[in-house]
């Protein structure tokens, strides 16, 4: 083989190469970037405040939810370990004037065990779906401490969610964008 056929040979597979280093980077940049306003335009359901009205006999908690994202939320549930109820709210909207706040009871009798019983772990969950049927989850700790009367009180730690959001590949994510940008 001659001297110059090899030297085209390397320089034709160094070219490759940087041709696929430059690709795979262009490509990386472009995937983060779709990610980036793929997660902009998501409904984002978080807790606006959550408090306990307890009377007598009535021991209500009531969470207040917002949804911080762009697009509506549909379809939530709201669910406590140790309460055997599940509160849904049909449409969360964007946040802003006259949709700010969703307000979810949670009426916890002297009997739910979530009262009764110091439950490990107890959280709250609150699950929702995207307009493409993508579901996400929330989940906030519940702290009970006990009572004189044997009973527990639960609060809602707020301030410290843990959200699972579905899976959604690149060319998916890209789609729902083009589909979302388009009239």
């Amino acid at each position: 083989m001659e001297l110059a056929t090899l030297v085209g040979i390397i320089i034709g597979l160094i070219g490759l190469i940087i041709a696929a280093v430059v690709g795979y980077h262009n490509y990386v940049v472009a995937r983060d970037q779709i990610g980036r306003d793929f997660l902009v335009i998501q409904p984002d359901v978080r807790i606006g405040s959550a408090s306990v009205i307890s009377l007598e006999r009535s021991y209500t908690a009531r969470v207040r939810l917002h949804n911080l994202g762009r697009t509506t939320a549909y379809d939530g549930t709201v669910a406590m370990d140790g309460w055997p109820g599940k509160e849904h709210v049909s449409f969360m909207y964007p946040l802003r004037p006259g949709h700010n706040e969703y307000e979810v009871a949670i009426e916890l009798d002297s009997d739910s065990p979530i009262r009764t019983t110091l439950q490990e772990g107890a959280q709250l969950r609150i699950r929702y779906r995207d307009r493409w049927n993508n579901w996400y989850e929330l989940s906030y700790p519940v702290l009970q401490t006990a009572r004189a009367n044997g009973l527990f009180n639960v609060q809602i730690q707020a301030e410290q969610p843990t959200v699972r959001r579905p899976p959604v590949s690149f060319l998916k994510m890209r789609r729902y964008l083009r589909e979302t940008r388009s009239p």
